[in-house]
């Protein structure tokens, strides 16, 4: 069974956590494997309401880490349901920490965290509904 999808941002005043939540445009992302010696590439699967998929894939050439690699993937997720209009968004990551990051809106130390946490947030705002969950 799923995690229920949690609230992080949003103008909406629909419930903290969705169980079973029907209308959403839910965006899974992820990256691929990153080594310091070739770029890693991030991944954004978006299904919609009206059944429509997308996919988008993009390379990051310099990322720290792979939690970089992680975060952008979220931001890039986020901006890509917003593109196509959608205003109802669930996004899903398999980094528990980036993910309870987001959801504490506490990236820790490093710089690029703060950044894309910054980025995430500033995205979410703009729309009705925006969760996040873990997924395994």
């Amino acid at each position: 069974m799923a995690m229920p999808l949690t609230r992080f941002a949003g103008f909406s005043h629909c419930p903290r956590q969705w169980l079973i939540p029907m209308p959403i445009a839910l965006v899974q992302t992820g990256s691929t494997s990153y080594k310091r010696t070739r770029p890693g590439s991030i991944i954004a699967h978006l299904d919609l309401p009206t059944g429509r998929e997308y996919k988008y894939t993009q390379q990051l050439p310099t990322p720290v880490s792979s939690i970089e690699a992680e975060w952008a993937s979220i931001y890039y997720g986020l901006a890509m349901a917003q593109q196509l209009e959608q205003s109802i968004i669930g996004l899903e990551n398999n980094c528990l920490g980036v993910v309870q990051a987001i959801l504490l809106n506490s990236p820790g130390k490093h710089e690029y965290a703060k950044y894309y946490n910054y980025k995430i947030h500033r995205l979410g705002r703009e729309a009705e509904w925006c969760g996040i969950r873990w997924m395994r």
